[in-house]
C-alpha cells in the first residue's frame, strides 16, 4: 500500500515536471505571433472606424501625407477645413482614441521586436534561411520546433497546403507543390516555383534540426546554396 502511494506520488511529480518543461521558447513565440496577428486584424478594423469618425471633424486629413494618428494628436485642423464644428467632450474623446491607437501600434511593435530577437536567438538557422516571420509561421504550422525537426523535407514543403493536399487525395485534384513556402522570396522569384520550394524545404529541414539540437550556424551558407541552384 505504501509502495502504491509512493509510486502514485512519483507519477504525479513526473507529470507536473513534464507540463512545466512543455512550455518551451518556441511555443511562447507561437503564442506571441498569434497575438500579433490578432492585434493586426483588430487594429485594421478599429483604425478604419476611427478614420471614418474623425472624418466628420477633419475630412481633408486622410488625403494628406504623414502619420495620420500623430497628426490627429497634434490637433492642428486648419480654419478652412470643411469638417463639422466639434468641441468639448466630443473632441476630447476623438483625441483620447487617437492616443489609444498610438499605444496599440507601439504594443504591436514591441511584440514584433520580441519575436524577431527571439527567433534570432532560438532559431538562427531557420531565421537566416526563411526570415523570422515566415520561419515562425512554419514552426507554428508544424506545432513546435521539435515537431518541425522531426518532419521530412517533403512534408515541410507542403505545410500550409493541407486543404489542397486533401483535395488531391480525396478528389484526384492537382497535387500542390508548396504551401507556406510560396511566400519565400527565393520561391517567389523562381521560374519553377515547385522546384525552388523543394530546394528550400530540403535546407529548411536541416536548419530545423540544427536549431532544435543546438547545432552549428549554417543558415546563411545553406541559403547561398539554394540561390546558386535557382540561378
Amino acid at each position: 500500500m505504501v509502495c502504491d502511494k509512493n509510486l502514485r506520488k512519483k507519477n504525479i511529480e513526473l507529470s507536473e515536471n513534464a507540463l512545466r518543461n512543455s512550455v518551451t521558447p518556441d511555443i511562447l513565440m507561437i503564442q506571441a505571433v498569434s497575438m500579433f496577428e490578432t492585434l493586426d486584424s483588430v487594429q485594421e478594423v478599429i483604425f478604419s472606424k476611427f478614420k471614418e469618425w474623425y472624418g466628420y471633424y477633419y475630412p481633408e486629413l486622410e488625403r494628406k501625407p504623414g502619420n495620420f494618428i500623430e497628426d490627429v494628436i497634434k490637433d492642428k485642423r486648419p480654419i478652412e477645413s470643411l469638417g463639422g464644428v466639434i468641441k468639448g467632450e466630443h473632441k476630447q474623446i476623438l483625441l483620447k482614441n487617437a492616443r489609444f491607437l498610438k499605444e496599440f501600434s507601439e504594443a504591436k511593435k514591441q511584440i514584433d521586436g520580441y519575436i524577431q530577437e527571439s527567433m534570432k536567438k532560438i532559431c538562427p538557422n531557420i531565421t537566416a534561411l526563411a526570415g523570422y516571420v515566415l520561419g515562425l509561421k512554419i514552426i507554428k504550422q508544424a506545432g513546435s520546433l521539435k515537431h518541425l525537426a522531426e518532419l521530412p523535407a517533403s512534408t515541410i514543403q507542403l505545410l500550409g497546403a493541407e486543404k489542397a493536399l486533401f483535395r488531391h487525395l480525396a478528389k484526384k485534384a492537382k497535387s500542390p507543390k508548396y504551401g507556406l513556402l510560396f511566400n519565400h522570396p527565393l520561391v517567389q522569384k523562381a521560374k519553377n516555383k515547385g522546384k525552388a520550394a523543394k530546394l528550400v524545404a530540403d535546407k529548411l529541414a536541416i536548419c530545423a534540426r540544427l536549431d532544435y539540437f543546438k547545432g552549428e550556424f549554417r543558415g546563411e551558407d545553406l541559403r547561398k546554396k539554394i540561390e546558386q541552384k535557382i540561378k
